[in-house]
């Protein structure tokens, strides 16, 4: 038992276009004239384009006026100044304490601590005595690098 199968042929670009867009290939549309747009002004979806009217101003003046009167930079630091005046207060900075150093050695006590109860855990033997050496030599150093060297003071 066969089938016919019908093949889907697509339209050729020009009909395709004339189609989609309501005007010829590969001419742009045209904007709609006057009648047109009043025959659309009661058409739903369509809205009537109002234009504000812009102030004009005449640069020219401006621009002698720029040239009379240059602005003055000391003249607008001479303000900010004076506005800033009622709103500054002083602070007083203490030196600033670093916990550090705390930190630093509470951290190494309670790794060593655990290091060493995973090798009291672990059966004595020399597979497990190098990696918990090089696990405290890590972990010590790494400690070190993170809190001395990669953070700031805090």
């Amino acid at each position: 038992m066969s089938e016919k199968r019908k093949m889907r042929v697509k339209p050729k670009a020009s009909e395709y276009s004339e189609e989609v867009s309501g005007h010829g290939a590969g001419k742009p549309p045209r904007p709609p004239t006057e009648e047109e747009l009043r025959q659309s002004e009661g058409v739903e979806g369509t809205r009537k384009l109002h234009l504000k009217e812009k102030e004009v101003r005449d640069l020219k003046n401006q621009k002698a006026d720029r040239v009379l009167n240059p602005i003055e930079v000391e003249e607008i630091l001479s303000e900010n100044l004076e506005k800033e005046q009622g709103f500054e207060r002083e602070i007083e900075l203490g030196p600033v304490l670093s916990r550090r150093g705390r930190d630093f050695l509470l951290l190494v006590v309670l790794g060593n601590l655990g290091l060493i109860l995973t090798a009291i855990l672990l059966p004595a033997n020399s597979i497990f005595g190098v990696a918990l050496l090089s696990g405290f030599v890590l972990y010590n150093l790494g400690l070190w690098w993170v809190l001395y060297v990669v953070m700031d003071r805090y």
